[in-house]
């Protein structure tokens, strides 16, 4: 009985360093598709232009121009009709300015949509994950349009998840799918990519589709996008902290 056990127990610990080396195979294959993990870890900038389409309102066109700084900071501006919306995260803070909602100054975004900004800020967690306190593990291989995508559940430090669809030729990620509590409310998005171009060395998806509780609500296309330019700081704060 004893030697018994001790096979099992041998046998599960293989299993789990099977799935451990395979998903970290996966990720490498991701991260090297992106444009590779050094890179990526030494990125400054990005500057994107475009538009959203507002699947809901009959494929009405929103400008944007979105911009990224490393590690976190982000800020999309939209001309939504004729005035200018900005939603902003400075790596702490989450604001914004809306007339479309009839927010004409800058104000502190709500609590919990603030917290799910913060919750999912790292647009690279995959990269040295366990130094971070993620935890990754392999769910499955499946079909999504007619391709295998590996599907990996991400579990940040915080606690929050996503999974993670990675095409199995191209190591291009396909598909995220989110969970994020509003009030009382639990909202799944999809996010769906396609259409990946390079940019001196990073490769981005310039078709972004967003869907939520399975309803497609909008598709970001980019037009322009330019990396490591110069952007300062005072870009992503609060108007009222600079």
């Amino acid at each position: 009985m004893k030697n018994r056990i001790l096979l099992l127990t041998a046998a599960w610990l293989s299993v789990g360093l099977l799935y451990a080396q395979e998903v970290d195979e996966i990720i490498t294959k991701y991260l090297d598709a992106m444009g590779g993990i050094e890179q990526l870890r030494n990125w400054e900038t990005l500057k994107a232009t475009g538009s959203y389409v507002m699947l809901t309102q009959g494929g009405k066109e929103v400008p944007f121009t979105t911009w990224y700084k490393a590690p976190v900071k982000k800020r999309v501006d939209m001309i939504v009709e004729g005035d200018t919306a900005i939603y902003s995260f400075d790596g702490e803070t989450s604001w914004f300015c809306d007339p479309s909602r009839g927010v004409h100054i800058p104000m502190i975004m709500p609590e919990q949509q603030a917290k799910n900004n913060k919750d999912n800020a790292d647009e690279y967690a995959f990269i040295d994950y366990k130094n971070k306190g993620h935890k990754v593990e392999f769910l499955r291989t499946e079909k999504l349009n007619d391709k295998d995508v590996d599907v990996i559940k991400l579990i940040r430090n915080n606690g929050s998840e996503s999974y993670h669809f990675i095409e199995c030729d191209s190591g291009h990620e396909v598909k995220i799918i989110l969970q994020s509590k509003i009030n009382s409310s639990i909202i799944t998005t999809e996010i769906l990519e396609s259409d990946f171009r390079k940019i001196d060395w990073l490769l981005l998806p310039f078709s972004v589709e967003t869907r939520i509780n399975e309803k497609p609500v909008y598709k970001l296309l980019i037009d322009k996008a330019e990396i490591n330019i110069p952007v300062s700081d005072s870009l992503f704060i609060f108007p009222s902290n600079k």
